[in-house]
């Protein structure tokens, strides 16, 4: 759990991580602007709980743009 929560973890694994190279036009949801630098892709099931309970997460990271 200490590595799950830890923010400066996550920031450094997020810094590494590599793009979407595929194309993923009419793929899911657009929420915000489509011409965004960064883009947060959720992959996710709809009947899965942890995934419902990260919409309202991602909503608020769009918000605050």
């Amino acid at each position: 759990m200490k590595l799950r929560y830890n923010t400066s973890i996550f920031n450094s694994l997020l810094q590494n991580i590599n793009p979407v190279t595929i194309a993923i036009d009419d793929l899911g949801i657009l929420i915000g602007d489509e011409h965004a630098s960064i883009e947060i892709i959720k992959v996710c099931n709809p009947f899965c709980g942890p995934c419902a309970k990260a919409h309202p997460d991602l909503e608020e990271i769009v918000k605050k743009k």
